[in-house]
């Protein structure tokens, strides 16, 4: 008779407790026709992989992650889901609803062609991860999360969708949105919407949208960090709370909207300006709002407190800070010189070496805006109106800029001679003495 084998109890344990240990690859088509039936043939762990191609109809629309953990990934755009939706056919590409979590990924698809008041990708009390996928083209929102989601996007590009490209909306926690490294771009109303839900957006570029860039409404605590805000037809960001909640917009480029960024009701919950930049979320800090249509920082007329540190705003014909009594050159660093950028007409806005958001040229000694230096350019110390040399044209120059509102030098600090890191009339004092009382050569930063 032989030995029977005794398998140790704490093992017998182990192996209770850690389900599907090996997970599976599922691939469709070749082992499942569809991907509802590759997702129903999976196990927690499992993964479901995609080949490329055009998947349509049944089992491969309104697709349901059954509250599995699993890795459903396709091949990036080569991976089509098309739902053949309309208005007479609703269909949509993901119906994510019965309490998945980050375990549950949705890994590169493109998904066109929903018809679906939901979205081409629908979160109910669910908190997946959705990443690397193109969702373009849809009658509807590009992605829409509610009830308790808290759902991260990477990686995404949000393109040519109806109404909304990111609809959040009545989620409670922290941090209920996360969202990095994603392009919001061309829908045909608001870019990215968030009501009632706490949010972290980075490095994320939302772009010539018809409504705004980025909306935020209903007590919706937000963080907007090193984005960058372009195009869009209405506000480039709105902030509309009706209760104290804090927001932070930090080191993002707002460029060439209707009107920059635009709070109302619910204020930055600083009393007064002080030189701290992070006393508190609720600040708009480090930022560029250059050369929107029409105004460029406003604050609304219900806001009782509000900080600002370390902007640039300038070139926004109607105001570059708007209705704000501290307003520009406070002492904690805002400035309304031109930034300098590299190439702004070829979308380029990296900022010249020179630039008064360089860490060099400006009181705070720190980056303004989303990126860095990416081109070189020298100036000549005095000449304010660059005319390649310095002379009484620059006098003139520098008091139409302080006091009849003509053009800023550009760069700023080619007016500064008595290197004050401002420009005022001391800088004109200082150089009249320089070119008719031999004084001192102009100093500039």
């Amino acid at each position: 008779m032989g030995k029977i084998a005794v398998i140790p109890t704490i093992l017998v344990l182990l192996l209770i407790g850690m389900p599907n240990v090996f997970s599976a690859i599922i691939l469709v088509p070749d082992d499942q026709p569809t991907i509802q039936a590759g997702i129903n043939a999976a196990l927690t762990g499992d993964t479901v992989m995609v080949a490329a191609g055009t998947y349509t109809g049944d089992g491969n629309r309104d697709i349901d992650l059954m509250g599995k953990g699993i890795y459903v990934t396709g091949g990036s755009d080569t991976t089509i889901i098309d739902c053949e939706g309309s208005s007479t056919e609703i269909h949509r590409a993901f119906y994510i609803h019965l309490g998945e979590d980050t375990t549950t990924v949705i890994n590169g698809f493109k998904i066109i062609h929903a018809y679906e008041k939901g979205g081409a990708i629908q979160c109910d009390a669910s908190s997946p991860i959705i990443q690397n996928c193109y969702i373009t083209g849809n009658q509807t929102l590009g992605i829409y999360a509610s009830g308790g989601s808290s759902l991260r996007i990477y990686g995404c590009v949000i393109s040519e969708n109806i109404l909304y490209g990111v609809y959040i909306t009545n989620n409670t926690g922290i941090d209920s949105l996360i969202m990095g490294k994603c392009r919001v771009l061309n829908n045909s109303g608001t870019g990215i919407r968030i009501e009632q839900t706490a949010g972290v957006l980075n490095n994320v570029h939302v772009l010539d949208n018809d409504g705004d860039g980025v909306q935020v409404i209903w007590v919706s605590p937000v963080k907007l960090n090193y984005m960058l805000i372009k195009g869009n037809h209405k506000n480039g960001i709105r902030i509309y709370q009706t209760g104290l909640t804090d927001f932070n917009i930090a080191n993002c480029t707002v460029v060439s909207n209707d009107t920059g960024i635009y709070f109302d009701f619910a204020p930055p919950k600083i009393i007064s300006p002080t030189p701290e930049a992070n006393v508190a979320d609720g600040n708009i800090i480090n930022s560029i709002v250059a050369f929107n249509a029409q105004r460029g920082i406003v604050r609304g007329d219900m806001v009782v407190s509000y900080h600002l540190e370390c902007n640039d705003a300038f070139g926004n014909p109607d105001g570059d800070y708007v209705n704000m009594p501290y307003y520009p050159n406070d002492s904690v660093g805002d400035i309304s010189y031109d930034p300098i950028f590299c190439d702004a007409g070829g979308g380029d806005y990296t900022i010249a070496n020179i630039s008064p958001c360089a860490p060099a040229y400006n009181s705070c000694g720190i980056y303004i805006g989303y990126y860095g230096i990416g081109c070189t350019q020298t100036f000549i110390c005095g000449d304010a109106n660059i005319s390649g040399g310095v002379n009484i044209l620059d006098v003139s120059y520098i008091i139409n800029f302080l006091y009849k509102h003509g053009p800023a030098p550009n760069p700023w600090q080619s007016a500064d001679v008595n290197h004050s890191w401002g420009v005022n009339i001391i800088d004109v004092s200082y150089l009249i003495n320089y070119l008719y009382k031999h004084g001192p050569l102009p100093n500039c930063p």
